[in-house]
């Protein structure tokens, strides 16, 4: 099925293309109401998809029109955002058989152009049928007599066409698509594997019909060979030249072919010859050649229009005279011979090629139809189907390999989109959560006159609200410039006691307000490379997390300590400790270690996830040490720059 693509957009005309190529159609694209025009009358189309914005002086309703006067049948699917009832009628009153708005489903633009293909075209109905292959456009099967045969889009729309246009060549559109056929790799395969055979094939013939023909010619050089020793020997045994009356020579032959005899003398003259034998006159050059020759001379002639073997020999006799002995046999019969076998191994040689192309072509099918299936499952995944495995009964080769890679990559991605998922989804709790308070507090405040106090505590409340949702805004925007990669780091060079004693200054008024000592034990010194604004952050989160599960009168205990080439700095609580069941998830967004604490002491289960983003930046690591005896106590281990000098 051939298309008119008419839209003046590239992006969507492009992606339109694709699409309708994968579904079987040869497209061709017009960007401008002229070119539509003459396209459309220089080609036979089964359909036109039309835009109605087009640059230039004609819109889609003009070029619909102009081509309905121009006596052009081709039914016009018109596509465009223009959705009143106006541009509908207008649209259809121009010539245009379909109207469908943007945005649109494809399958539906797919559907709709078969349908109007079905209507318009000249005797096509549902079913199309030539011999024994019927082909239902509708529902794109293809059956030769009884048996069902499995076709790829684009073996659908060469086979399409022709069922169609019988009587016509291959156009550009179908040349196109039959040259995309023998891209694919299955016809690549068969006919690499054809064309080797070939080569094997064409050097083997060569060298049966060399030995062949060899044999052949060995055989008459053996017969005209024997020949010549019998005239010789009748010759030896008379011990003079012949004479006109003697019977030196007969008529002997091999097999069916007669062999020629002739006898000359020094001066080349004939002195006998039998009746098998060709012209003298085209032998007397030979006869004088062999009398100064001391063995045979073999050659090949073409003597009175037909090809002759040709062996020469000199011999001596007893009268101290020398006579020259020629024995010829034609050719005609061998060549000949050679010929129908040079024919029967072409003939046998291309249909053994043929053969082995539709083997090829078969077992290459079969080898690639795993693939094939591979690559329609993928398509018809969506992220709703990341469930979904290749069941495919493979041997452990290379598409067993291929196969479980492909599962493997599916597994991931439906663990990634499971992350994501909840990743959301908390987001979004913990979103609507400050919000829902806000606008509650709100609504409630304003429902009725209050005094200044209550207005006052109530936008208290809210700020509170307003302050953690910019918290959590923030914690969100870092994670998500770490996920895109454009979280970089201003390494420069920190002293870590310095560090660690900033940040218990910075969080000991609030350690006094719930009762909690804040100690400090940085007795060693030592730099690291960093940026001091996510390394200050990763601090206060750890801190920030200790003091929420140190209960009154407890203590937080910061400490720094050398282990080989790193710098491990240690934050430890003296709370409860963490679930053992609840330690591997720990470092995930949205994750507490205590599920059941309220928000209004608990945080939105960001910061760990936070430390652990920075600490991997830094080209370090973060844990929980499962040795502690009590609360929890997180390690951050960061690789040390060098120690400073005295």
């Amino acid at each position: 099925m051939r298309v008119l693509l008419v839209e003046d957009d590239r992006r969507l005309a492009d992606a339109l293309a694709r699409g309708l190529q994968e579904g079987g159609m040869t497209v061709v694209h017009a960007s401008e109401g002229d070119g539509a025009i003459g396209a459309a009358l220089d080609g036979s189309f089964d359909a036109i998809v039309l835009d109605v914005m087009l640059p230039g002086s004609m819109d889609g309703f003009e070029v619909a029109a102009a081509l309905r006067r121009r006596q052009v049948g081709t039914p016009i699917l018109m596509l465009t955002a223009r959705d009143a009832v106006g541009d509908r009628v207008r649209g259809l009153e121009a010539g245009a058989d379909d109207y469908l708005l943007k945005p649109f489903a494809f399958q539906e633009l797919l559907a709709r152009l078969r349908a109007l293909a079905r209507r318009h075209l000249p005797g096509r109905g549902a079913v199309l049928s030539m011999g024994p292959i019927s082909l239902d456009s509708s529902r794109r099967t293809v059956h030769v007599e009884a048996a069902q045969v499995l076709l790829t889009g684009q073996e659908f729309a060469v086979l399409e066409y022709f069922m169609l246009h019988p009587a016509q060549g291959v156009p550009d559109g179908a040349a196109r698509s039959l040259s995309a056929f023998l891209r694919r790799t299955r016809m690549r395969l068969a006919l690499a594997y054809a064309g080797i055979f070939s080569v094997v094939a064409i050097v083997a013939a060569a060298a049966l019909w060399l030995a062949l023909s060899r044999t052949e010619y060995s055989s008459i050089d053996d017969s005209l060979a024997g020949a010549a020793r019998s005239a010789e020997s009748a010759l030896v045994t008379r011990g003079a030249p012949p004479s006109a009356g003697d019977d030196v020579l007969r008529a002997p032959s091999s097999g069916d072919v007669p062999v020629g005899e002739l006898v000359f003398s020094r001066t080349g003259t004939v002195l006998q010859h039998n009746d098998a034998a060709p012209s003298s006159s085209a032998l007397a050059s030979i006869a004088t050649a062999a009398v100064s020759s001391s063995s045979p001379a073999l050659s090949t002639q073409t003597i009175d229009g037909e090809s002759q073997r040709i062996l020469a020999t000199r011999v001596e006799l007893r009268s101290g005279d020398s006579v020259v002995i020629i024995v010829t046999r034609s050719l005609a019969e061998t060549n000949r011979l050679l010929f129908n076998a040079a024919l029967v191994l072409v003939v046998g040689m291309a249909m053994l090629v043929v053969a082995t192309a539709v083997v090829g072509y078969g077992l290459a099918g079969a080898a690639l139809r795993p693939v094939r299936e591979i690559a329609s499952t993928a398509r018809n995944f969506s992220e709703r189907d990341l469930h979904r495995r290749l069941e495919l009964d493979l041997p452990p080769d290379e598409l067993g390999e291929l196969a479980d890679t492909f599962n493997g990559m599916l597994a991931r991605m439906e663990t990634a989109f499971e992350s994501l998922r909840r990743f959301t989804a908390d987001a979004a709790h913990e979103l609507r959560a400050p919000l829902t308070m806000m606008r509650t507090e709100a609504e409630v405040t304003l429902s009725k006159p209050r005094t200044d106090k209550e207005y006052r505590a109530s936008l208290r409340t809210m700020l509170s609200e307003a302050e953690r949702l910019g918290r959590l805004a923030d914690q969100l925007l870092l994670l998500a410039r770490a996920d895109a990669g454009a979280l970089n780091a201003q390494m420069t060079k920190i002293l870590i006691p310095g560090l660690i004693a900033e940040a218990g200054a910075r969080w000991r008024s609030v350690a006094a307000r719930h009762d909690v000592t804040i100690v400090d034990d940085v007795a060693p010194a030592g730099y690291v490379w960093g940026d001091v604004d996510l390394m200050t952050r990763l601090l206060d989160n750890l801190i920030d997390n200790a003091l929420r599960h140190t209960p009154d009168g407890g203590t937080v205990t910061l400490s720094i300590a050398a282990v080989d080439s790193f710098w491990e700095i240690a934050v430890a609580d003296s709370g409860s400790g963490v679930d053992p069941g609840l330690r591997d998830l720990l470092f995930e967004r949205f994750a507490r270690a205590d599920p059941a604490r309220r928000r209004d002491t608990g945080g939105a289960g960001l910061g760990l996830a936070l430390c652990a983003v920075i600490a991997r930046l830094h080209n370090g690591s973060i844990s929980l040490d499962a040795g502690a005896t009590q609360g929890a106590r997180f390690v951050v281990r960061l690789p040390a720059a060098e120690r400073p000098a005295g």
